[in-house]
This record gives structure tokens, sequence and C-alpha cells, in this order.
């Protein structure tokens, strides 16, 4: 399981990082989007928003 987090939407990168890490102790990757990349190349217009995407990139559903 991996997070990716719409960073461009936050107040900062910091806030991000204490939520992930120290107040909900996630345990998997959260990859910070800073430039907003993912959320254009998989069209994401809501939040949250989960997709199971494959080892290709390739959204399965």
């Amino acid at each position: 399981m991996v997070a990716v987090n719409l960073t461009t939407q936050e107040e900062s990168v910091h806030v991000v990082e204490r939520f992930a890490h120290n107040e909900q102790q996630l345990t998997f990757p959260v990859f910070l989007d800073k430039e907003g990349e993912a959320r254009h190349l998989y069209k994401v217009y809501y939040t949250p928003t989960t997709y199971f995407i494959d080892e290709q990139g390739m959204v399965r559903d």
C-alpha cells in the first residue's frame, strides 16, 4: 500500500509529514505530490480519492 498526498492542496509539506507520521502513525510510504503530477496523470478531481493501480501504473479500479 502506498499513499500519495496532493501536497499542492496542503498548507505545507511539514503539516503533511506531521499528520502522516506523528498523528496517524502510518507505516506505509506517503509520497508527496509537490508539483501536482499524480493529480493530473490520474485525473483526480475530488479528494480523498482511492485508486487501485498495478505495477505498470494502470488504473485497475
